[in-house]
């Protein structure tokens, strides 16, 4: 366990109360209190008190002080490494859950590119938020609200992860180390993209963003989940962006492209991921929900042939 890890630990747990802290000073205070006394017995004896005193005031105080946690630094004052270790280690100690349907919901937010001569300080045209749930059972059958306002229809053929068809039994066999993590996404998608006409190369960008869809879109185990923060932390250029809505604010600069999260450290929940690419803009994802539940909604099923969940 490096500095990271004891740190996420460390923000992990509570700060000690003031009875733990008003019942060690009591106890320093008797034993000072106590010396101090038997120094009035002569010169020679206030002397060797005096040292017997200093001497056993300093091991009362290593020893009552010694074992006291110190309180966490402020959030805000974490680097982005930081807040994803501290994410890591909360997100190890959670527990599994269980349930029928792990339940998904999100707002999906797009904003284009500027149009050419527009004025570089205006933002570009937004499209319309979406806002969708999905419920997912652990055999593979999903539903979902990505059809015409209320119908609930089931999806067929999407993947629990984007370009692939990953099973909740895989999810849950990942490896927990975060370059082992790393290698099998990166060889699951050269899997897939070989079979493409016209095959693209697997980038860094690509395997972190199956990373961040391990800590929402699926049930990963605790473990995988820290190992998923801890790998999006070993990358190149991560900048703390501050508090956010919700959480801290991160940012993974790239030469072209720049992911955005929003993380609260101290529940290891992802806020929001924000994907900017210069062609088709951004797109922000605020999550809502991801959890187990036992309920699903009336099927009311939708007249459109096939549902596609947007990618991300």
């Amino acid at each position: 366990m490096d500095d990271l890890d004891r740190l996420g630990t460390l923000l992990a747990k509570p700060a000690p109360s003031s009875d733990v802290v008003d019942r060690g000073r009591r106890r320093l205070e008797r034993k000072t209190h106590g010396r101090a006394r038997k120094r009035r017995s002569g010169r020679l004896a206030a002397g060797l008190g005096l040292a017997a005193v200093a001497t056993a005031t300093a091991v009362a105080v290593t020893t009552l002080t010694a074992p006291v946690p110190q309180s966490p630094p402020d959030a805000t004052q974490l680097t982005g490494r930081q807040v994803l270790f501290a994410a890591a280690a909360v997100a190890e100690s959670r527990p599994t859950g269980a349930g029928t349907y792990w339940h998904v919901k999100v707002i999906r937010r797009s904003q284009k590119p500027r149009p050419p001569g527009q004025h570089s300080g205006s933002p570009g045209p937004r499209g319309t938020p979406i806002t969708f749930e999905t419920w997912t059972r652990p055999d593979g059958r999903q539903w979902s609200t990505l059809g015409p306002a209320g119908t609930v229809s089931e999806i067929e053929g999407e993947g629990l992860l984007d370009e692939t068809d990953v099973s909740f039994a895989q999810i849950r066999r990942l490896p927990t180390e975060p370059a082992a993590l790393r290698t099998w996404i990166r060889d699951l998608l050269n899997r897939y993209r070989k079979n493409w006409k016209h095959p693209v190369p697997v980038t860094d960008s690509d395997v972190r963003a199956l990373l961040i869809q391990l800590l929402y879109r699926v049930p990963a185990p605790p473990k995988v989940r820290a190992a998923a923060f801890r790998a999006i932390a070993s990358s190149p250029n991560v900048k703390s962006l501050g508090r956010r809505d919700g959480g801290q604010g991160l940012a993974i600069l790239e030469q072209k492209s720049r992911f955005e999260l929003v993380v609260d450290p101290a529940t290891s929940l992802v806020r929001s991921i924000t994907f900017a690419y210069p062609g088709p803009g951004t797109i922000t994802t605020t999550v809502l929900t991801a959890e187990w539940t036992n309920r699903l909604p009336k099927v009311v099923p939708s007249p459109s042939p096939r549902l596609t969940r947007p990618s991300g």
